[in-house]
């Protein structure tokens, strides 16, 4: 009689209860993949599985009910060093249960598993720019106008985030041989300048503003932006911090916004386009009566129809600008175009070729005003007149709480004080609402020296503002002339200089201060 293995239990790291591991020498019995050995007098045999992670059993032609018992099972696994765990010794029992119950298995029953190894996955890096996030609405829709396919970026934006591999755990064979697993890995990514890595490396953010691009495992940030074609629904709208050039046209309702400049080389439909540097549109604006424009210092276009323009400095155009709303709060130069209807406020004068147009709607300048100055000294006024009232309030609470207040009291004189500190504040508020009135008075008087300077005519149905008065003309005027403003005791004249003779002449004026605010009386 063959004698039986002595086993022994094995505690391993990751807790399973019991290992049954064979102590007899390793060649007693063969551990080749994929082999059989029959045993119990050839009854059976025991199949290794060719990656040794499981063990069947496999009856054989001239079986016996009574050579099928657990016994012989697990004795013929230990002649042939196989581990086997309590749990396999379950699958041994409801192996044999069958077999006594139904016959041979139509398929080779599996007695022992090993441990399949468990491979990490690779880690993975997700590009974080989602070019409709701007552009999502209420409703869970897309407004395609503010998509942004663009990839521009701030400083501090995410652009990439690195997911890490899954953890591995290496397994084991049926013959309690460690099987490795595969370490996952992170992935290898390039960065180029302006990007920089969090401190725990999963996160890649911009240093600078610039147009972001991952390809190839490669990820560069190009400082400025600038499209070879259009802006319309192929690349959506532009929200930039730096410098943006464009090669081609912007479409209808489309916006670019950057806090540099913006460089327009096709044309600019009824887009918005504001910029805190300058912006320059060779290609011409057809604003349709809805595009906005604005610059923080100068704005350069070729020609401009039906559009809002603002600029915080000059304004300059080649060939003519009709029907649009122009704000200039430096000088407005077209000394060869034509200005023909709409709206011109300009601060610091104009160079025009030709002003207005035969058959023209009304075309309206107003020279050397401040942008909304009406508007601004109405609300500082209002400003002013509400201080004083306040200020009256507090001093009738102050003298009735002097007069009724014990001296003793110290709750009601902290009260008085608090009194007198928000007096002092609302003095010191009106001084300055009135310094500020002041300044923008003398800022408009100091304009008075601007004017207009026509080149080649100027067309009946133009009217010329300054501040207190204004002037229709009403005849075709040839020649280059100039347009200014002269005051007196007298009072307000405007007058049209001939550029070649100096001969000079005055254009019937009518006196005009758009609701300006009347004067208020100091404060007692």
């Amino acid at each position: 009689m063959r004698a039986r293995a002595r086993t022994h239990a094995v505690s391993l790291p990751d807790e399973r209860l019991q290992l049954a591991v064979c102590d007899a020498p390793r060649s007693c019995a063969s551990v080749t993949s994929g082999d059989s050995m029959f045993n119990a007098n050839g009854a059976f045999s025991i199949k290794t599985a060719e990656d040794m992670l499981s063990v069947r059993f496999e009856l054989s032609d001239n079986w016996t009910e009574t050579e099928i018992t657990r016994e012989n099972i697990i004795r013929a696994l230990e002649d042939r060093h196989i581990v086997y765990t309590p749990e396999d010794v379950k699958r041994i029992d409801r192996a044999v249960a069958a077999i006594r119950s139904e016959g041979k298995p139509e398929e080779e029953p599996l007695i022992v598993m090993g441990e399949e190894p468990v491979h990490g996955v690779d880690g993975r890096v997700i590009d974080c720019l989602d070019p409709n996030e701007r552009a999502r609405t209420k409703g869970g829709g897309t407004d395609h106008y503010k998509r942004n396919t663009l990839r521009a970026v701030d400083p501090g934006d995410l652009v990439l985030k690195f997911i890490r591999p899954t953890p591995h755990t290496d397994g084991r064979d049926v013959y309690g041989r460690e099987v490795p697993a595969i370490q996952g890995e992170m992935p290898q990514v390039t960065l180029s300048d302006h990007l920089e890595t969090s401190e725990d490396g999963l996160e890649v953010r911009a240093k600078s503003s610039g147009t972001f691009d991952f390809e190839d495992g490669v990820a560069t940030l190009t400082p400025n932006l600038q499209i070879s074609g259009d802006i319309d629904f192929r690349t959506g709208s532009v929200d930039f911090e730096g410098e943006v050039d464009i090669a081609k046209d912007v479409a209808d309702r489309f916006h670019i916004k950057t806090s540099k400049n913006v460089t327009i080389r096709g044309i600019a439909d009824g887009a918005q386009i504001e910029a805190l540097l300058n912006v320059s549109i060779t290609g011409g604006i057809y604003g349709k009566g809805k595009g906005f424009y604005k610059a923080g210092k100068e704005f350069f276009a070729r020609f401009a129809s039906e559009a809002q323009i603002v600029a915080a400095e000059d304004i300059t155009f080649d060939e003519f600008c009709q029907n649009s709303d122009i704000r200039c709060g430096g000088k407005f130069i077209m000394p060869n175009g034509v200005l023909r209807g709409g709206e011109l406020r300009c601060k610091k004068g104009a160079d025009i070729g030709e002003l207005g147009a035969e058959g023209a709607s009304k075309t309206l300048i107003w020279v050397g005003v401040h942008e909304n100055l009406p508007e601004q000294l109405i609300y500082v006024d209002e400003q002013i007149k509400g201080l004083m009232s306040r200020i009256k309030e507090l001093k009738a609470e102050y003298e009735e709480k002097i007069a009724k207040t014990d001296p003793s009291d110290a709750a009601a004189a902290a009260k008085i004080t608090s009194i007198a500190e928000s007096i002092q504040k609302a003095i010191a508020q009106l001084k300055e609402r009135r310094d500020t009135m002041h300044q923008m008075r003398e800022d408009q008087e100091n304009n008075d020296h601007v004017g207009v300077n026509v080149t080649r005519c100027i067309y009946p149905g133009v009217i010329v503002h300054f501040y207190g008065a204004f002037a229709t003309f009403r005849e075709k005027i040839e020649g280059p002339h100039s347009i200014s403003v002269e005051r007196s005791e007298e009072g307000t004249r405007i007058l049209l200089t001939s550029l070649q003779t100096n001969e000079q002449r005055e254009i019937p004026a009518e006196p005009y201060f758009p609701e300006s605010p009347g004067e208020t009386q100091e404060a007692a």
